[in-house]
């Protein structure tokens, strides 16, 4: 890569990736992004590119950690944010199968519950 530290790049070629099926190659370009900076742990652009590949890799735990350190930023924030409510609301990522009808929905749990309201703390802001 001729510019590791261009995390719009890098975002997009995340994305791809996952599109492509292609996941297993994206650690190789944080590693590279990574120590192309010594800076880049704390960089919001590189926080939200370990958290989008966290996300698609099913880490939500760890996706949740790396977008909640990059949504101060004027320009990862807001990104940032949808992508954690996103997760909050929907933690397994199953778009296929969501249950919208009253009748298949039971009550709400404490989980789900937590999440909800995670969730309308970050609407808030």
């Amino acid at each position: 890569m001729k510019y590791p530290n261009h995390y719009r790049a890098l975002e997009r070629m995340i994305s791809l990736s996952r599109r492509l099926g292609l996941l297993k190659r994206v650690p190789r370009l944080l590693d590279v992004a990574r120590s192309s900076d010594g800076r880049s742990e704390t960089h919001p652009g590189f926080r939200y590119c370990k958290g989008l590949y966290s996300r698609y890799t099913n880490d939500v735990g760890a996706a949740i950690v790396e977008f909640n350190a990059a949504r101060g930023d004027s320009d990862w924030g807001c990104s940032s944010l949808r992508a954690m409510i996103d997760l909050y609301l929907n933690p397994d990522q199953d778009y296929n199968n969501l249950a919208w009808d009253e009748r298949e929905s039971g009550p709400i749990d404490e989980i789900s519950a937590n999440n909800l309201s995670a969730a309308d703390s970050l609407l808030q802001e």
